[in-house]
């Protein structure tokens, strides 16, 4: 310090020493706290308390007006503006002071007098422990080393009890092996290890307790089956206490996990709102944690460096921005994910397709900056900047996927503003209500000295939230506007007041979010495929082993192991939710040309499943699936598959009324008589998960809408449009809350909007998943036809009431053609199509089944061997499977039906219930290599949709218009007559579109609303 008076500070330097009476107050706290002051400045940007008044107890004052006589030398230029800003005393830094301050160090013990030898050690170390205690609570302000430890808490705990787990499993496994087995869950297996203890102890009344465990009472029965038979060796007391102990100690690991996430989840939404809100909780504290904090200091740098896409210049200045333009380069090159790989799973980077996943991931890094930014400068917690962050997320998605142009930054962040500031607006009027309140209306805590309960949750909020020594003392969500001006000019002349470190930080945010807006429409070009898309989850993709050599045995059987697990599955994705075949053949190489081209499956052009819905569709749907004021009951009649259409147009109606839907009633059947209800034919937990994002779906109504009468619906014309079925329904059913629907059966149009033309296909693909026995006997019955080679299926349309209903004659003898005569005048209700056409003329129509004897003519000249297996998919044929069958049977002798594959007992829970057998069926035939349906129906139409669904399998549909003539005519050579039908039927060897634009049935041509091509196949 230079030019300070005489007397004031005595030494072998004037300008260097102090008096000894101030020799131990120096090197007391106040030296330690100096030198931590110090470093904060230099860090932080804030000056303590200990260090102001340091310096003005030291230093002469200097008078308002007059200059000052005296410099503080400082080492550092910016801590050197940080004390003349604050405490205006002249500050100067430069060679000469780094010199001085050197010589300092090196002879400080000199310039002291009575310093004792050991008081300089002693300041030392008191400094350093100071320094260390400062290093660990870097700002008194900051608050997010909580959710940091919590973040690497729970990483630790995920790796302990997992590892924790299998050491459980594989103890417990000397005892109860058929456990690991049954129970695939670590934490479950725990818990019911420690439920069980001694297996031989299992018995009836464990049955509850484990059913409560696993949620599912089959396999709750399974374990005390498996209990019985145990192979496992007999423990001691001893050790199955210690397993037993062990076990509980897992458990509450367990809990305790879980309970530390929410503590993580509570935090992380206290401390980063937005930043939590944009990528999730934990994502968002693993991000903290890379650049060490989300204080000041770390935004500043952030802040002076604009956005850049080279990682080089943002590893210095941003460890997270760093992190993510490596994954963005590491995605478009194909090469090694970043060591951190944070947003890798983020569900949008999943949701772009494989093209847009770099371009995604480094949009994504830009606006996790922005929110991060927001979080630490923005007070008040408000949550309006992160949803429209969200917003422009998913506008982007729109932007790869579909060439929708995004809104602007600019436009973005004004509309933001502007609903802060109303919002700012109507706190201020509550406030002012309140004030206007008379003193006689408080409450009575109040005049007792206890603040109310809204001021106590702002104060506690408020003490969490990280300060901004920039930004205004008071929290106010009006300081945002600061952010974003118009103009920087305009903003700083409009201010009477304001500092330079707040004009560099608006004018730098400003730059910096211009600069970012710029580079996102030069990094990323507006030329965009029209028919990018999403697929499903490569592992539910099912495998086309057809165009694999044989040395890829491993995967088919791979695939085949993935079919067989397919059952447990329960998780509501919909990439996971859609059942998923077996896997074709490879084509045999002892076949004839003909033979081989019949076994060939068709490439599919690039199609893959595409239900990505509109961003106004998931807006509405954060209301509807919540509605509990509004319930729709459906009651299907028919088939299986005519009630399968009605309860996917049922929930297509229940979302465009707004309502919940009741599990829909299936109508018992005349003619079936089957009794089965929903739950009995479909898995109706499944059901409810997989559409709780699109539609409310309840087991029953709520006791507060059983009213004695209500509205049934039954007359509906056919092919009513949605705004038909809104003006119609929606104010009754607003002011009933139920409305009951029958006979949906094609009621509702088939053209409907793109979103709702993907709820159908995902309700038909993905949400009615067959009952857990059924789906499991169905896929039993076609591995076995798997195991032996590829097969065909054929939905033969022989029964009885098929016959009747088309008006046509069975071809079996007269006998059984009188027999249907006879019955189609008796009731002529039961006659579909045309009335007024003879049987010739529905023939020639192809109103009519293909008997056995066509279908057989139908496969000879398509090329099956005959050699070739084939599953009879239907009912009992009229006249018997012996007589019926026999012309087809004569010329491909191996077929097979339900009743003679499967086993003794298997079929018997399911006599007497149609819908279960057709079911059976429709899995059999889903699996097969080849399906070939002879009538149509809902069945083959739903069959060939779903197949063309999970990779296109081969669907051949009979041109029976065209085949019929052709089968009668005998002067045509068998040769050409082949090759004539081959070539009708060569459409089957790529996705079949629709045939008629107004019939806009996608759950049998899926393409293109549901499915989209992508420019080269992905390889899973």
């Amino acid at each position: 310090m230079n030019g300070v008076p005489k007397g004031r500070f005595k030494g072998a330097n004037p300008s260097l020493t102090v008096t000894d009476s101030r020799t131990r107050h120096i090197f007391g706290k106040t030296q330690i706290r100096l030198a931590i002051g110090l470093r904060l400045v230099s860090l932080v940007g804030l000056i303590t308390d200990e260090l102001r008044s340091f310096l003005e107890l030291n230093l002469p004052k200097v008078r308002v007006g007059k200059k000052s006589k005296f410099s503080l030398g400082v080492a550092e230029p910016k801590l050197g503006s940080h004390v003349t800003e604050t405490t205006k005393i002249t500050c100067q830094s430069g060679e000469f002071v780094l010199e001085l301050l050197h010589g300092v160090r090196l002879h400080f013990d000199k310039f002291i007098k009575d310093l004792k030898p050991g008081d300089l050690k002693k300041a030392q170390l008191g400094l350093a422990h100071g320094y260390s205690l400062a290093k660990v609570k870097f700002d008194v302000n900051r608050v997010d080393n909580t959710a940091i430890q919590a973040k690497f808490l729970l990483d630790t705990l995920d790796k302990d009890i997992s590892s924790f787990s299998m050491r459980v499993r594989e103890w417990y496994s000397w005892h109860f092996p058929e456990l690991v087995k049954i129970v695939n869950d670590n934490y479950l297996h725990a818990r019911v290890a420690k439920l069980i203890e001694c297996k031989s102890k299992l018995s009836e009344e464990h049955i509850p307790a484990l059913t409560e465990i696993l949620g599912d009472e089959d396999k709750a029965k399974e374990i005390f089956e498996a209990g019985k038979a145990s192979m496992g060796q007999d423990l001691t007391p001893v050790d199955l206490i210690n397993v037993q102990l062990f076990a509980h100690r897992v458990m509450n690991l367990a809990e305790y996990r879980k309970n530390l996430y929410d503590y993580l989840v509570t935090n992380m939404n206290d401390i980063a709102p937005n930043l939590a809100s944009l990528i999730g909780e934990v994502a968002g504290a693993r991000l903290i944690s890379l650049p060490g904090s989300l204080t000041p200091d770390r935004i500043v740098i952030i802040l002076a460096i604009n956005v850049q896409s080279d990682s080089s210049a943002s590893s210095v200045s941003d460890p997270l921005h760093h992190n993510l333009t490596k994954l963005a380069k590491a995605l478009k090159t194909r090469g090694n994910t970043p060591k951190y790989g944070l947003s890798f799973h983020s569900s949008f980077i999943g949701r772009a397709s494989a093209k847009n996943n770099g371009r995604m991931a480094r949009y994504l890094a830009n606006k996790c900056s922005v929110a991060s930014r927001m979080d630490c400068f923005v007070e008040g917690g408000t949550t309006v900047f992160w949803e429209k962050l969200r917003e422009q997320v998913d506008e982007r998605l729109e932007f790869y996927d579909k060439g929708v142009a995004p809104r602007k930054n600019i436009d973005v962040m004004k509309s933001a503003i502007e609903n802060t500031q109303n919002r700012d607006v109507e706190m201020e009027e509550e406030k002012s209500k309140k004030k206007k309140v008379k003193p006689e209306d408080t409450p009575v805590a109040a005049t007792n000295g206890d603040a109310p309960e809204d001021d106590k949750s702002m104060a506690r909020s408020s003490g969490r939230i990280i300060k901004n020594p920039f930004m205004s003392l008071t929290p106010s969500p009006r300081s945002l506007t600061q952010l974003f001006p118009v103009s920087p000019l305009t903003s700083l002349s409009s201010s009477k007041k304001t500092s330079p470190s707040h004009s560099i930080f608006v004018l730098s945010f400003v730059f910096s979010v211009t600069f970012l807006g710029i580079s996102m429409f030069r990094f990323f070009p507006a030329s965009q495929d029209p028919i990018q898309c999403s697929i499903v989850s490569p592992t539910m993709s099912p495998i086309s082993p057809l165009s694999l050599p044989p040395s890829h045995s491993q995967i088919i059987l791979a695939s085949l192991l993935s079919g067989l697990n397919s059952n447990d599955e329960v998780q509501p994705r919909i990439g996971g939710t859609s059942m998923v075949p077996l896997p074709v053949h490879l084509v045999p190489g002892d076949l004839s040309e003909q033979e081989a081209e019949f076994w060939k499956q068709p490439d599919g052009n690039g199609y893959r499943p595409c239900l990505d819905s509109t961003m106004e569709y998931r807006k509405r749907s954060a209301k509807i699936s919540i509605e509990k004021n509004r319930f729709l009951v459906v009651v299907a009649a028919g088939g299986l598959n005519q009630q399968r259409n009605q309860i996917i147009d049922a929930v297509v109606i229940a979302r465009i009324l707004e309502a919940a839907l009741v599990l829909p009633i299936l109508q018992v059947n005349m003619i079936w008589e089957d009794e089965s209800e929903f739950p009995d034919i479909f898995d109706a937990g499944h059901f409810k998960k997989t559409l709780r994002a699109d539609v409310r779906v309840v087991s029953s109504l709520p006791s507060s809408h059983l009213i004695a009468k209500q509205t049934i619906v039954t007359q509906m014309p056919y092919g009513v449009s949605p705004f038909w079925i809104r003006a119609k329904f929606f104010k009754q059913l607003n002011q009933e809350g139920v409305l009951v629907l029958k006979g949906l059966d094609s009621k509702l149009s088939k053209n409907l909007p793109s979103d709702l033309h993907k709820l159908r296909c995902k309700v038909a693909f993905h949400a009615l998943r067959f009952a857990k026995p059924i789906l499991q006997l169905g896929n039993q019955l076609a591995r076995r036809m798997w195991i032996e080679g590829p097969y065909v299926a054929l939905h033969l349309r022989l029964e009885k009431d098929v016959w009747v209903r088309t008006g046509c004659l069975t071809g079996l003898g007269p006998e059984f053609d009188e027999i249907v005569t006879r019955i189609q005048k008796s009731q002529p209700q039961y006659l579909t199509g045309r009335v007024n056409m003879s049987y010739a003329q529905r023939r020639l129509s192809g109103l009519c089944p293909l008997n056995a004897l066509e279908m057989a003519r139908l496969l000879k000249a398509l090329g099956a061997p005959k050699s070739a297996r084939f599953y009879i998919a239907g009912g009992e044929p009229f006249g018997g499977s012996t007589k019926a069958l026999a012309p087809l049977a004569a010329e491909f002798p191996n077929l097979v039906r339900k009743e003679s594959l499967a086993r003794d007992g298997e079929l018997s829970p399911f006599l007497n219930r149609s819908s279960a057998l057709s079911a059976i069926d429709y899995l059999v035939s889903f699996n097969s290599d080849i399906f070939i349906p002879s009538h149509g129906g809902n069945m083959a139409r739903a069959l060939q949709g779903h197949r063309a669904y999970v990779g296109n399998r081969k669907s051949i549909w009979p041109n029976k218009r065209a085949l019929l003539p052709l089968f009668e005519d005998p002067s045509i050579p068998d040769e050409e007559l082949s090759r004539i039908i081959r070539s009708l039927h060569s459409k089957s060897m790529k996705p079949e579109p629709r045939k008629k634009e107004r019939d806009n049935d996608v759950i049998a041509f899926p393409v293109p609303e549901c499915m989209c091509r992508r420019r080269s196949a992905a390889i899973f």
